[in-house]
């Protein structure tokens, strides 16, 4: 029997986050953390049931801001949302487990291996990056294209952009880093709606401005460089997307013992919705390693 739920867990005194998972009636070695867009779970949910009936137990919490989690006005750092996440898996008592996370859920799921590398089996990223960055030729080449972040992330300006009634920015950029691909408008209102919220608005702001008032330098500067990871790291990318490219992904292998790279062409950084039957296959195979 697999029973569909959600339930809140609390990560502090006045922080919790929002898991929705599926659970069977086995909890196997394998189970799977999904940390999404802006924290976003929904993205997830045609992957939830298969991987269910496959007798995994699928977490999938909202980061800090997004979705159904707290908003809080400040706390916006990937370090610690890291935390959030390892305070789920405490909470829920999962020792170790696989992890899967897209766009924004990457740095702050692979700052948790970095940080507690006894507690991740692996890691799969899609159309997402890790905390090792590079201002070599190449990247500084591709920097422009960060330029989307800049007006999002003012005080003021960003929430408007970010909730306002049309929402016409955030489509727009929906657009683009899709490669062109349109979702659903059903699946669009899912995602939309929640960022109306003047809170989560205002979360939303705080997510680009951590990064680029912060943790941009700091990450350039090898805050994570001394770190070597062993389990097996899995990148999966959508060549449509302008923004995370493999460009990023250049001198990862310096880090890591067991490391892939995939690059998907006609596909852009929606992968998981995209390519759903693409990435539950990955998932799979993953979690056979």
């Amino acid at each position: 029997m697999v029973r569909r739920y959600g339930r809140t867990a609390k990560i502090g005194a006045a922080k919790s986050a929002f898991v929705g998972h599926v659970q069977s009636n086995a909890w196997p070695p394998g189970s799977q953390p999904l940390p999404g867009l802006r924290g976003r779970t929904g993205e997830w949910h045609r992957l939830i049931g298969p991987l269910a009936a496959d007798g995994c137990q699928v977490l999938v919490p909202d980061l800090r801001g997004a979705g159904w989690s707290d908003a809080p006005r400040r706390g916006y750092p990937k370090a610690e949302m890291a935390g959030d996440l390892l305070a789920v898996l405490d909470q829920l008592g999962v020792e170790r487990t696989w992890i899967a996370a897209h766009d924004w859920g990457g740095p702050a799921a692979f700052i948790l291996l970095l940080r507690h590398p006894e507690r991740v089996r692996g890691f799969a990223g899609f159309d997402t990056v890790a905390p090792w960055l590079k201002l070599d030729g190449p990247n500084l080449r591709h920097a422009w294209t960060f330029y989307y972040q800049y007006p999002p992330m003012f005080p003021g300006l960003g929430p408007r952009l970010i909730g306002g009634s049309e929402q016409r920015c955030l489509r727009w950029l929906c657009r683009w880093v899709g490669g062109g691909y349109e979702w659903p408008e059903d699946d669009a209102q899912s995602y939309l709606s929640r960022l109306r919220d003047a809170t989560r608005a205002y979360a939303g702001s705080q997510w680009y401005r951590t990064f680029q008032t912060g943790e941009f330098l700091s990450w350039v500067r090898g805050e994570y460089g001394d770190v070597h990871v062993e389990v097996p790291l899995r990148w999966v990318t959508g060549l449509e997307d302008p923004v995370i490219t493999p460009t990023m992904h250049r001198g990862y292998e310096e880090y890591a013992s067991d490391i892939t790279f995939e690059h998907l062409p006609e596909v852009g950084n929606w992968i998981v919705e995209q390519a759903h039957d693409l990435v539950l296959d990955r998932l799979r195979g993953f979690d056979k390693q």
